[in-house]
């Protein structure tokens, strides 16, 4: 008993390790694709406000630690791929709806349902890319503990 709960504890922790290294590594993004999109943003008159620009920093660093760090669902053992895809999206498009709000990215309006179906289609294709590697990935594996299997029945028949 004792050694299921120190193994539990131990998922928990690389969980934990994971879900921070990714929330850092999605600030950085966040922080990186804001800065490229200011640099072709930037006001007609080139002025530039630093207050607001280092709000839209900070905004886009978090949205890339919801993002990024959400993507932890795909970790948890027990999850079908089915869940924790779905999770991460509702995440992400939470989390994109919150910042767009609060940073005023697209505003309310129809821009705004053109990216988020456009984001939507991009997470569709690119689920749709993963499952179908990883279908591969597991098929390969059953050919190969197939012939490892009629490997071993033909070897206990000699």
């Amino acid at each position: 008993m004792d050694i299921d709960m120190n193994k539990n504890n131990e998922s928990k922790s690389g969980l934990k390790k994971k879900c921070i290294i990714l929330c850092l590594i999605g600030f950085v993004v966040g922080i990186i694709i804001s800065l490229f999109i200011g640099l072709f943003c930037n006001s007609p008159d080139g002025v530039t406000d630093y207050k607001v620009s280092l709000i839209q920093l900070i905004g886009s660093g978090l949205f890339g630690i919801i993002s990024m760090g959400g993507s932890i669902v795909y970790q948890i053992e027990n999850w079908s791929l089915r869940r924790a895809t779905v999770s991460h999206y509702f995440i992400t498009m939470i989390a994109f709806l919150v910042a767009n709000e609060v940073l005023e990215w697209f505003g309310r309006g129809i821009i705004l349902l053109i990216v988020f179906l456009a984001m939507s289609v991009i997470y569709l294709i690119i689920w749709f890319v993963e499952y179908s590697l990883y279908k591969r990935r597991v098929d390969e594996m059953n050919k190969d503990l197939q012939a490892f299997t009629n490997g071993r029945q033909e070897d206990e028949h000699l």
